[in-house]
């Protein structure tokens, strides 16, 4: 009977799959099978603490036989090489289905190798089966340590909120892209902070990797406002509270988002350093909205447009028609101030 070789392929980092294929070896030694490493640098192994009585072989000569099973992981094709030249039962083991093409020459392509495969779940086996119009193959699935992986003891106190920017690398960005291409690439973020469900979501035939939740509803829904008003990231009250000190905020609007009842108070998130130069700009910007809430509509119309023109922001011009509006038409005596949006 032949031997088992296992490719381990030249990480930086040891990945989960990395440590996986390892700790496989080991267990195939443990039980006395005939098993050995293929490295592409034996002197420098991607995996530290391998047990010395594994045998290591080059890449470059892995001394592969006929009669030798050969495991490589998805995304090496390359590493596949030495063991079709000779004649060596190969398999591909998948981890992660997104890796299964990784890596091959357009004129080549997978289903035409001579390869078995495995895979680690029943989600990436069928979607092996249907990528190559093969049955869906043996699954094998890593074990888990438990020395390793165990229930925490208590309920782990929630990490920081942080909040990071972007905004200045877009611009330079743009900058290229106007001069280069002639465009340029806006962006909008929605943030907001709640319980939401990640995972693979779907049916065995069409499924995905995703987060779904009433909290991704309404951050969805701010995503869609930062067009609406012309800032580029919008944060709820729940992201100024679990961030107090992340980020300078501003206070935009309170409003309520279609398909939700409860109102959320909406606020633009700059650095600090972006808030230190507008100080003057915000700074108006915010007692023209402390006009608008006190019902003076007319000074806070006059007050907003007179920021739209120094400063061309949509927020102003959007505000200074609203309260223009208001002013015209007053609203009953319990106006609370929300803005009620009736599109995504």
């Amino acid at each position: 009977m032949g031997r088992t070789l296992i490719f381990l392929p030249p990480l930086r980092t040891v990945s989960g799959g990395l440590a996986v294929l390892a700790e496989l070896a080991r267990e195939l030694a443990g039980l006395g099978e005939a098993v050995g490493l293929v490295l592409h640098d034996p002197a420098h192994p991607p995996v530290p603490d391998l047990p010395p009585e594994l045998p290591i072989f080059p890449l470059s000569q892995p001394d592969l036989r006929p009669d030798d099973c050969y495991l490589v992981p998805e995304g090496w094709p390359n590493a596949l090489a030495p063991g079709l030249a000779a004649g060596t039962r190969c398999r591909v083991y998948c981890q992660n289905w997104a890796y299964l093409f990784s890596g091959l020459p357009e004129d080549m392509p997978l289903s035409r190798l001579p390869v078995d495969y495995l895979a680690v779940s029943d989600p990436v086996a069928r979607y092996i089966g249907a990528a190559l119009g093969i049955p869906p193959p043996p699954i094998l699935r890593p074990a888990i340590d438990p020395a390793r992986f165990f229930p925490p003891t208590a309920k782990p106190a929630p990490d920081p909120v942080r909040v990071a920017f972007m905004a200045a690398r877009l611009d330079q960005l743009n900058q290229a892209f106007a001069k280069d291409f002639g465009f340029s690439i806006a962006s909008g973020i929605g943030l907001h902070k709640g319980r939401v469900r990640v995972g693979n979501f779907g049916s065995e035939d069409l499924f995905d990797y995703t987060v779904i939740g009433d909290a991704v509803n309404l951050a969805s829904r701010l995503e869609g406002l930062t067009k609406f008003y012309g800032v580029r990231i919008l944060a709820t009250d729940g992201i100024r509270e679990a961030a107090p000190d992340a980020a300078a905020y501003e206070a935009i609007d309170r409003v309520r988002v279609k398909g939700k009842a409860v109102a959320v108070t909406l606020y633009a998130v700059l650095s600090r350093e972006e808030r230190r130069a507008r100080a003057e700009e915000l700074d108006a910007a915010a007692a023209a909205r402390a006009l608008y809430t006190e019902r003076r509509f007319d000074a806070a119309a006059a007050a907003y447009r007179e920021l739209a023109a120094r400063h061309g922001h949509r927020v102003y011009a959007v505000f200074a028609a609203r309260a223009a509006g208001l002013a015209a038409t007053p609203p009953p005596g319990d106006w609370d101030g929300v803005f009620e949006h009736t599109e995504k």
